[in-house]
């Protein structure tokens, strides 16, 4: 069996994915050919503030007083966007955050992995 290249997607591959896919500045979309299509992957390189430690009795107003220094000084840093979680319970801080501006990036639970390519 041979080893089929890696390649950048075609636009017509990347426009079926944009929606869902938080395509930006820093995004590339390679692509795999497999009998009946094409596996597609967004690759890029992103500012995320996660994990963040609050105290567990903080209030809405002490984790926003927080976030807002972050983003002070990422702003400081020309960082013009970046990435956090909030967990799946926290609904009342789920709200907040949306009211902010923040856009929800997942639709359900997600189990997040790292992985080491050097040792």
């Amino acid at each position: 069996m041979a080893l089929e290249h890696i390649r950048l997607a075609t636009e017509a591959e990347v426009a079926k994915i944009k929606r869902g896919s938080d395509l930006g500045g820093t995004s590339a979309v390679l692509a795999l050919d497999v009998k009946g299509g094409a596996h597609l992957a967004v690759i890029r390189t992103v500012v995320e503030v996660d994990p963040v430690y609050y105290l567990e009795d903080s209030t809405p107003a002490q984790k926003t007083r927080f976030i807002w220094g972050l983003e002070e000084r990422l702003l400081g840093a020309n960082v013009g966007h970046y990435y956090f979680n909030v967990p799946a319970e926290d609904e009342q801080y789920a709200k907040i955050v949306k009211e902010w501006g923040a856009v929800q990036q997942s639709q359900g639970p997600e189990l997040r992995f790292g992985r080491s390519l050097t040792k």
